[in-house]
């Protein structure tokens, strides 16, 4: 069975697909699609200042996987994204996909916080999905009553322990960066597993940038996964690259949180 394009863009941008870009650097010759795990808040993701001002960028980012089945069977996959900032904050990622050695933008995402839209292009039928993100509202009062209900009924059930570690400090792609180790160690019980499950994740981010330059997970579960930076070139992208182009169809969704 077929999922319409339209319906399958809109359907993988609200799971939470990333923003950002390049449009003229080199990219490798492996790519498929496989987008790293990731949350957003408000609508941008979680973790790395994306909606940043003044620290505008470009670069290649490629992540691999290496898995290893019980049989001693090796799957490797590559996916590759090219990522962009604007002086204003805007963000662009393309997803990129290589067939018979011919390299093409598969699904291109672009969040303005100016506007505060992320909108979809669909390269293939030139269609641009836009959703328009809410206000970011005031934290409520916590209620303490509620919270040390949660905390004790947490603590009858397996938790994960994490332990973070910093790396110090070194050269990445040519950009300082600042690194930490976090070590994520699951217990017996929690996801089944009859064994003590240790995730060692390896992170260096650019402290001016605002953005993860290289990362190592280490997973028994999914297996080895390092990302490279690569071409990563300080200096203010073509505006026209944050720019729905103007033969395309534009699509009006949904607000973000919007009640239906």
């Amino acid at each position: 069975m077929k999922i319409p394009v339209g319906l399958a863009v809109t359907a993988w941008l609200l799971a939470g697909t990333m923003a950002l870009a390049q449009g003229s650097v080199m990219v490798g010759t492996s790519v498929v699609t496989m987008p790293l795990e990731g949350g957003f808040v408000g609508g941008f993701p979680a973790g790395v200042e994306y909606s940043l001002k003044g620290q505008p960028y470009s670069m290649v980012e490629k992540t691999t996987t290496v898995r290893t089945l019980a049989d001693g069977t090796t799957m490797r996959s590559t996916h590759e994204e090219r990522k962009m900032r604007d002086v204003e904050g805007r963000t662009r990622v393309d997803i990129l996909h290589e067939f018979k050695n011919e390299i093409t933008i598969v699904v291109t995402t672009i969040s303005d916080p100016v506007t505060r839209t992320r909108t979809t292009l669909n390269m293939q039928q030139k269609m641009a999905y836009t959703f328009h993100l809410p206000e970011l509202k005031p934290a409520t009062p916590v209620d303490e009553k509620k919270l040390a209900e949660l905390r004790a009924a947490a603590k009858s059930r397996p938790t994960p322990n994490f332990q973070t570690e910093k790396l110090g400090q070194k050269n990445v792609s040519g950009i300082f960066a600042e690194g930490t180790r976090t070590t994520r160690l699951i217990p017996i019980g929690m996801e089944g597993n009859d064994r003590e499950i240790r995730v060692v994740t390896e992170q260096w981010v650019s402290p001016d940038l605002k953005v993860v330059v290289a990362r190592s997970v280490d997973d028994p579960r999914s297996g080895q996964i390092t990302m490279e930076v690569s071409d990563l070139l300080r200096g203010d992208p073509d505006a026209a690259l944050f720019q729905v182009p103007a033969d395309y169809k534009m699509v009006a969704q949904p607000s973000v949180g919007a009640v239906q």
